[in-house]
């Protein structure tokens, strides 16, 4: 039974800066070490600080960036308010950014104490949340295994424009073998043919390998995977882009183990057609990201692609899924 199931009830009204207020009242100290207790608590300090004058200011930008920040410290032993986790759920929930609302109703879940209004009201308006979107389990299931990465701006090389990426969401993994192959089993797709040794056309998956990223596809087999999935889910998911995947790697939203990393295909488009014909494909190469390279360059400025045709399939070449404009 999932979690949604068992929280019923109907949400009720509130203001945020009312759950500011609990957020500091929610407060506990970290338990630290000697030495990283007053760099840290400064630094949770501060950033709690931060989120706080964000919801006085209604500025949920700031908020988001703050949380982020906070669970960075989170990870090193600093305690967050159950409070704040509560005001980003409100705020994404309002601002329509699923992915962050529900990480953020998960991590209240996890750190508040299971007892009182605040917690009753959290249940209330997590329930309101799910069961107002629409949105079917099948949508939930993708959802909940993505992360959403805040706006900013990469780092570049000296005499570089800056690049700014907006906020969005991104899958924790590729798109698995057993994902794949469930929307082969739905619609009979036929792969693109390919010439590459060791890469079969066949996607079979055994149930010991269905948890593996999907291989040996090509840009349009992603993209017919994506266009399903859209129809199944409401969602209007697509491949990431590389601006994203090296802001995610950077921030470290995503962390890939080298023995798992995998080249991805992007949304981009590395090669247009110059003019073009009526009907005709607008872009001749898609941007690929090397998996090792990409991680290895993400903190450089110099994020390495190639530009592959649409059609080219590779046994270490799969693709990851987006959510945002």
């Amino acid at each position: 039974m999932s979690k949604f199931q068992r929280l019923r009830g109907r949400a009720g009204g509130r203001r945020m800066l009312g759950i500011a207020a609990c957020a500091c009242v929610l407060w506990t100290g970290a338990t630290l070490h000697a030495q990283d207790a007053p760099a840290l608590e400064q630094r949770t300090q501060g950033a709690r600080q931060q989120a706080v004058e964000a919801l006085k200011r209604g500025d949920v930008a700031a908020l988001f960036a703050a949380m982020d920040e906070l669970r960075e410290l989170a990870a090193s032993g600093a305690v967050v308010p159950p409070g704040l986790y509560f005001a980003e759920a409100d705020s994404a929930r309002a601002k329509g950014d699923p992915v962050r609302a529900e990480r953020a109703f998960n991590d209240f879940f996890k750190v508040a104490e299971p007892a009182g209004e605040t917690y009753a009201e959290a249940m209330r308006a997590y329930n309101d949340f799910r069961f107002r979107s629409g949105l079917p389990e099948s949508a939930w299931e993708v959802l909940e295994d993505m992360v959403p990465v805040a706006a900013g701006i990469l780092p570049v090389r000296t005499g570089q424009p800056e690049t700014r990426v907006g906020a969005f969401s991104v899958a924790r993994y590729p798109v698995s073998r057993g994902e794949f192959q469930a929307f082969v089993q739905a619609t009979g797709h036929e792969q693109s043919p390919g010439e590459v040794p060791g890469c079969p056309v066949a996607a079979d998956a055994t149930e010991a390998d269905r948890k593996a990223p999907m291989v040996c596809i090509s840009w349009t087999d992603a993209k017919a995977y994506v266009t399903w999935l859209n129809a199944n889910t409401g969602l209007e998911l697509r491949l990431v882009r590389v601006a994203e995947l090296q802001k995610a790697l950077l921030r470290q939203d995503l962390r890939p183990s080298p023995d798992e990393v995998i080249s991805e295909w992007t949304g981009d488009c590395s090669l247009p057609r110059d003019g073009g014909e009526p009907g005709g494909r607008p872009c001749l190469e898609r941007s690929v990201t090397p998996g090792s390279a990409a991680a290895d360059s993400a903190t450089d400025g110099v994020f390495v692609t190639e530009g592959r045709q649409e059609s080219f399939r590779s046994s270490s070449l799969g693709f990851r899924l987006a959510l945002g404009t």
